[in-house]
């Protein structure tokens, strides 16, 4: 008799090795049924991003075009600012579904006693749903911070500075490098946010603020190894479609004209666009897994929670 996987358990503390062994074990376990539920809901926004994606390397390779040949025409500014707005919204979308997705997997993994096991994304829905909404709640909270953040910052800047003294301008320096160095503990505000269903936005960025700051080394690591891991494979799928749009610059011809695609280097090019883009978001489905679990070790770590989790399993039992 095949002997039953152990179960991760969402709310542990760990070691930097036993993180990463618990993210790559939860996707090597799930890899089918996230897969295809990713594949599901990102395969048909990859194919509309790579739509844009590809007006914008055609206006790219226009632009060339005119700059070679000394003679400009009108660029319809609706059609980019259009495009530029689609690719915005797009985006936030892949990564709405991406984060929503896994972290709606990963509720039910840990919440039912069989795991995944006989789950559709019918009955990951209402979780995926409620995650997009909630993220974009997250977004535009995020935007307002961080208007108010650059106002201030802007303000400082112009009060140091204006005093025309060296010191004014070294004390405008370390505010800007404090900046990356406070966002760390925030990448944790969306795991705390689509796990913890009790919080509003500003609660969930106070206690990613706070489990963050506590386990800042651990949050760091998470993203350079994760992060660098993901950058380095998809840059690699990547190649494909740079070569092609390369190779369409150096066939600039002299008088600066651009040949025009063939209709099969075209669909090619498109092809490789979608993949690329599809590729990429999935990949970083791996970094939210690992900010998942490095989350999981903070509430433990910080509030004991994983305890309170054992005793509350005890008491049903």
């Amino acid at each position: 008799m095949e002997q039953e996987k152990r179960k991760i358990a969402l709310y542990k503390t760990r070691t930097f090795s036993e993180k990463m062994n618990d993210t790559f074990d939860f996707l090597r376990e799930n890899w089918r049924q996230l897969g295809l539920w990713l594949t599901y809901l990102l395969l048909p926004v990859s194919l509309l991003m790579a739509v844009c994606l590809n007006t914008m390397v055609g206006n790219y390779m226009s632009l060339m075009s005119n700059m070679g040949s000394g003679h400009f025409e009108r660029i319809d500014s609706a059609t980019t600012m259009l495009v530029y707005l689609g690719t915005m919204v797009l985006s936030f979308l892949v990564t709405a579904l991406g984060i929503s997705t896994t972290y709606a997997a990963m509720r039910l993994y840990e919440e039912r006693p069989t795991r995944l096991a006989g789950l559709t994304l019918r009955d990951a829905q209402p979780l995926v749903t409620r995650g997009v909404l909630r993220m974009l709640v997250l977004t535009i909270v995020s935007s307002v911070i961080a208007v108010v953040v650059f106002i201030v910052m802007m303000l400082l800047t112009m009060l140091f500075v204006g005093t025309g003294k060296t010191y004014g301008i070294m004390l405008t320096l370390p505010l800007y490098l404090l900046i990356p160095v406070c966002l760390v503990p925030l990448t944790l505000t969306a795991p705390v946010y689509l796990f913890e269903d009790d919080l509003n936005p500003l609660q969930a960025f106070a206690k990613a603020w706070r489990l963050g700051w506590a386990t800042w080394g651990g949050v760091v690591a998470v993203l350079i190894v994760l992060g660098v891991l993901c950058y380095l494979v998809a840059a690699v799928l990547s190649i494909p479609f740079y070569s092609v749009f390369i190779a369409r610059l150096v066939t600039l011809q002299e008088g600066g004209m651009v040949e025009q695609p063939s209709l099969m280097a075209s669909v090619w090019q498109y092809v490789l666009s979608v993949l690329m883009g599809f590729v990429s978001s999935v990949l970083g489905c791996v970094v939210y897994v690992g900010l998942a679990y490095q989350y999981g070790h903070a509430c433990d770590k910080v509030d004991g929670k994983g305890m309170d989790r054992e005793i509350e399993t005890f008491e049903e039992l």
